[in-house]
């Protein structure tokens, strides 16, 4: 919100910040400044954030990933491993109503925790194969069972995709 870089940055929510060895900062920083210019062959652009050190934890001149808290609503979740790569797509095999499989090119755009937010070519309500994806081939018969843990990360987010495991 706001007019200017200035205003918007000032009303961003606080980030956070990811450690070169993996591990979350636990202290949220504010966004100060964003460089405009997108790197177009990564897609990223950098930002500087300022977060409170009061262990001398974080040294001048470090790096780390920021992360921008970003709010989607109605999103369709399913769990990473429900995703594979085919030559290059991310595809998932949804169960049809006679229990056979179909694979699927999906677009993610995002993670959310051990979740992806698909942006294309899932529908809610759609049912999702979560495990033995592999041993999978479009056609085949399954016995769908519910999954063990939920696939939802974040309760607060709107997931309408159920999703089964494999078995034989």
């Amino acid at each position: 919100e706001g007019n200017t870089v200035a205003q918007k940055l000032k009303n961003t929510p606080e980030v956070s910040l990811l450690l070169v060895d993996g591990s979350e900062y636990e202290i949220k920083g504010r966004l100060e400044t964003v460089n405009g210019l997108v790197d177009p062959a990564t897609g990223t652009t950098q930002f500087r954030a300022e977060f409170p050190n009061p262990q001398a934890v974080l040294r001048s001149g470090g790096s780390g990933i920021v992360r921008l808290p970003i709010e989607t609503k109605n999103a369709i979740q399913v769990p990473q491993n429900a995703v594979f790569d085919m030559q290059g797509k991310q595809m998932i095999y949804v169960v049809n109503k006679d229990n056979t499989v179909k694979s699927k090119i999906i677009r993610t755009s995002a993670t959310a925790g051990l979740n992806f937010i698909v942006a294309e070519g899932l529908e809610p309500g759609e049912v999702v194969v979560v495990e033995g994806a592999s041993k999978l081939k479009d056609g085949m018969k399954i016995v769908p069972q519910q999954a063990q843990q939920p696939a939802v990360a974040d309760a607060s987010k709107k997931d309408t995709t159920k999703t089964v495991t494999q078995t034989k």
